[in-house]
């Protein structure tokens, strides 16, 4: 049975010269590693690669300079991409791209991000479901004190390599607890200190053991 993990919080790594560890730059790219099965990956802009990914959560921003380049992932130490397109950008805008699967069969989800806080003193948040298979979760945001019993999910049934669109609640204390879609047994559980100033990715992977963790990604500062 698997089993329920404590929180584990991801600071966004980012490389000398592609901007400050407090938040993303604005006109960026950042990639994020959603499943366990790859080996260390990097992110390549226009042929040269600006950051190497080791494992699931890890994810890093990179500054994009122009309105079109080359996005390439590469396995680390290959000069062969296994996945690449030619991109067209905002440059004042932020994007993501969730890797998941392996190498023999990845699969990319790109997405602009919508990194403005919510406002109105609410937390802006969306779930990314990284673990493979067909097992779908429910996800629910509740306050730290709030009976899991008494409350109901605020993501129903995402699936593989899905997101949901951005999320708001009442920023405090939280839970996050994710089950399989209609059961009410907690499979993977964090704590989470929300303010209304922060948006977060919170990305749902399965570790070599075949455990689900939640993991927490900082979008913007």
């Amino acid at each position: 049975m698997r089993r329920i993990l404590s929180v584990v919080l991801i600071g966004l790594a980012l490389m000398p010269g592609f901007g400050c560890k407090d938040s993303p730059l604005k006109g960026s790219v950042r990639l994020v590693v959603a499943s366990p099965d790859f080996p260390p990956l990097e992110l390549v802009l226009n042929d040269e690669a600006v950051h190497r990914l080791d494992g699931p959560g890890d994810s890093a921003y990179a500054r994009v300079d122009a309105k079109s380049f080359a996005l390439a992932i590469r396995e680390a130490g290959t000069t062969v991409p296994f996945y690449g397109l030619p991109v067209v950008v905002d440059r004042n805008a932020d994007y993501t791209a969730f890797v998941a699967g392996d190498l023999t069969a990845p699969s990319v989800s790109w997405v602009k991000d919508d990194n403005e806080p919510a406002g109105g003193d609410l937390f802006k948040y969306r779930v990314y479901n990284g673990v493979k298979g067909d097992e779908r979760f429910d996800v629910y945001v509740i306050q730290r004190d709030e009976k899991f019993e008494d409350a109901l999910p605020a993501v129903l049934g995402i699936p593989y390599a899905n997101r949901t669109a951005y999320l708001t609640r009442d920023p405090n204390r939280l839970r996050i607890i994710a089950t399989l879609a209609g059961d009410d047994t907690p499979l993977a559980e964090i704590e989470f200190d929300a303010t209304e100033d922060l948006v977060r990715t919170f990305l749902l992977v399965e570790n070599s053991a075949g455990e689900v963790e939640i993991l927490a990604l900082r979008d913007s500062g």
